[in-house]
This record gives C-alpha cells, sequence and structure tokens, in this order.
C-alpha cells in the first residue's frame, strides 16, 4: 500500500517534534508495529496510532488514516513512556 502526506504538515511535524514524515513511513514495516484506534481525535474519519521503529532502530507514534488506496499519514512523535513500554511487551 502506498503511503503519502502532505508536505506542508510534514514541515510543521518537524518543526514541532523533530520528526520526518519519510523516516515515519518506516514503521509500517516494522514486524513488532503495534497498532492502536483513536476514536477520540476524528469524527469524520477513522485514525490509528502506530507504534514501531524506524530502519535507524527509532521508535516512532505514527498517526494515520487510511484515504483512498493509500496510508496517508497525519503526524509523527516520539513515545512517552508508557507507549515505550507498551511496545516493549510486544518483543
Amino acid at each position: 500500500m502506498k503511503i503519502v502526506w502532505d508536505e506542508k504538515k510534514n514541515t510543521v511535524n518537524q518543526n514541532i517534534h523533530k520528526i520526518d514524515f519519510n523516516d515515519a513511513a518506516e514503521v509500517f514495516s516494522d514486524p513488532f508495529q503495534l497498532d492502536i484506534d483513536d476514536p477520540d481525535h476524528s469524527w469524520d474519519e477513522q485514525r490509528l496510532i502506530l507504534l514501531g521503529r524506524t530502519k535507524k532502530d527509532l521508535l516512532l507514534v505514527v498517526v494515520f488514516t487510511y484515504r483512498d488506496e493509500s496510508i496517508r499519514i497525519i503526524s509523527a512523535r516520539k513515545p512517552t513512556a508508557g507507549e515505550k513500554e507498551k511496545y516493549a511487551e510486544r518483543i
């Protein structure tokens, strides 16, 4: 499945969280990724949270949705301590 994003949002995300969506896209290949439904933050589309590692072994939280035939990244950030713990339980 193709992974896409809005380049303006990517720039904003880099300024706020210091994470580039190009790197965030790598977590979709993590065999230990953890998907979490995110119903509290969207009313018009299903949003999901993916916790996973990049090729550089950076653990990230990526918010995304499915749109048409693509995965659309909405935001990416470093995980909280609790999220790190949840991920560690999967390994």
